[in-house]
């Protein structure tokens, strides 16, 4: 599984339409949409993210790395964080330390349409066996993710 992680890009862009990240277009641990502050996490102003986003030249953004599903839309672009399929919730001292939650076990993605001047952004949250992947975490020893799969909480 290393492998196959190692050999995806660090970005891509779909059909000149759809850029991707993971982070931002600099580096796969910066939160793009959200800023960091001792206790605090919150969205980003407009301007830094455009910013971040110079010379980008796709109208419609995707990038998670938080794991929170977000939109902002700006006059130009659609930057869109998906969410996560499977870990709801973390904590994490970089920048400094901080929580990431979505406040309930299910897993998020988003399904975009993008027709001529119209662009249809679904962001969906969905029940599945959460249970099984709890299991999981705690057989790895992962007392932590069990509880953050669980309810999307940390505690």
């Amino acid at each position: 599984m290393w492998k196959w992680l190692e050999a995806l890009p660090f970005d891509m862009v779909y059909k000149d339409l759809i850029y991707v990240c993971h982070g931002t277009p600099t580096s796969d641990t910066e939160y793009l949409l959200e800023e960091i502050s001792p206790g605090d996490v919150k969205v980003k102003d407009e301007d830094v993210v455009m910013e971040a986003l110079n010379g980008i030249n796709q109208n419609i953004i995707l990038s998670g790395h938080s794991h929170v599903s977000r939109i902002l839309e700006t006059d130009n672009k659609t930057i869109i964080n998906p969410g996560s399929v499977g870990l709801q919730a973390y904590d994490d001292n970089s920048p400094c330390y901080h929580k990431m939650e979505n406040f309930s076990p299910k897993a998020r993605y988003t399904v975009l349409d993008p027709r001529q001047d119209k662009l249809t952004v679904e962001q969906i949250s969905i029940d599945y066996d959460f249970e099984r992947a709890v299991e999981r975490a705690l057989k790895n020893g992962r007392d932590d993710w069990a509880g953050w799969l669980s309810d999307g909480r940390v505690d």
